[in-house]
């Protein structure tokens, strides 16, 4: 049964008092009317009566409560998917006899059908793909609940987009995109017909992910640079840096050591016993030069203002990655600490392999 019978609600003091029906209960009467009716059979005139009998006007809060009920019969006829010639023609009645503009049942439709045929659209195409018999499906769906073609496109495009999204941040997820991951992407996209658009920031993180991939997975990238290398020696990663190296520093001297204070006149004294100077020091990390850091397949080469340096990987023992740059421990002589403005995380991903394979 689409309505079912409700009590009437009591008069209030105050209505009692000044003679007065709760507005409320003309939305129940107009209820009670359409359970114990056919609704065809439920005159304008009816509802017309009833909103007169509670001083209900067309633009009162009571009035929009009528709503509802049109959204119940729509509700209803809508459980199988399905609007029907016969239903649509009672739910044309059914708006005129409850006084709703077009405006209103607009709405109200584009609502309830909208998330069914969201609901049945998402399933469909819940494995990223939509094929020629997903299409007459959701086409047949369209026409069977009356939906518009600009309602329905904006499902297709806000789900897909979804989809597409949902794909693309479970692929980051780990900082790698793989080729099959690409190509799982693009073709979700084409099945969907959805556009892949990305705002400079994602796109550079996809350059970073695929990357680091590659580094890990395959032949890390080599580029051209403008240096004598040696015969199959390869460069693979430059950048600015500073080369920073630990400098010892005195922070301030402690005096101490027994004394002996001994007056000789009036306001002078003289101390006996020998004065013990400490120095305090401490290391600190100093900027020695700033340059161009490359990264060969063989070595570390540092083009400075102020000189160059190199490093055979060979002779690295151990390096700990900071997000500002890297501490690398040599085997003789002083370690630095390359001091990087950006991309450090590739740099530490390409020396990791590169000494892997040393």
């Amino acid at each position: 049964m689409i309505y079912k019978k409700l009590s009437l609600k009591d008069q209030g003091f105050f209505e009692r008092l000044f003679g007065k029906q709760p507005k409320e209960n003309a939305f129940i009467e107009v209820n009670n009317l359409l359970s114990e009716k056919n609704i065809q059979e439920v005159t304008i005139e009816d509802v017309q009566n009833i909103l007169s009998k509670y001083k209900v006007g067309l633009y009162s809060a009571e009035h929009s409560r009528l709503n509802s009920l049109y959204s119940d019969y729509l509700r209803h006829c809508l459980s199988d998917k399905l609007l029907t010639d016969d239903e649509v023609e009672t739910l044309g009645h059914l708006k005129i006899v409850l006084h709703l503009n077009d405006q209103t049942v607009s709405q109200i439709h584009g609502q309830l059908v909208s998330e069914i045929y969201k609901t049945e659209f998402d399933k469909v195409v819940s494995d990223g793909r939509l094929n020629e018999q997903d299409k007459k499906f959701i086409s047949k769906l369209q026409n069977d609940l009356k939906l518009s073609d600009e309602l329905a496109s904006a499902i297709h495009k806000e789900s897909s987009s979804k989809i597409v999204n949902n794909f693309l941040h479970n692929a980051m997820s780990d900082q790698r995109l793989s080729p099959d991951d690409e190509k799982e992407l693009q073709a979700i996209a084409h099945s969907l017909g959805a556009e892949l658009s990305m705002d400079a920031h994602t796109k550079s993180l996809l350059d970073k992910y695929r990357l680091f991939w590659q580094i890990e997975n395959s032949e890390i990238p080599t580029i051209s640079v403008s240096l004598n290398l040696n015969k199959n020696e390869r460069c693979y990663f430059y950048a600015p840096i500073d080369w920073l190296e630990q400098r010892r520093i005195t922070k301030g001297i402690n005096y101490g050591g027994p004394t002996l204070r001994i007056k000789i006149a009036k306001g002078l004294y003289w101390r006996a016993g020998s004065l013990g100077v400490q120095r305090i020091t401490q290391d600190v990390w100093t900027t020695i030069d700033s340059g161009t850091l490359y990264l060969t397949n063989k070595k570390l080469i540092f083009m400075g203002s102020k000189g160059n340096k190199s490093i055979q990987l060979n002779k690295i023992l151990d390096f700990t990655a900071y997000k500002n740059g890297i501490d690398i421990q040599k085997e003789t002589g002083k370690s630095p600490f390359l001091q990087f403005e950006n991309n450090v995380d590739i740099f530490v991903m390409m020396l990791g392999r590169a000494l892997s394979e040393g």
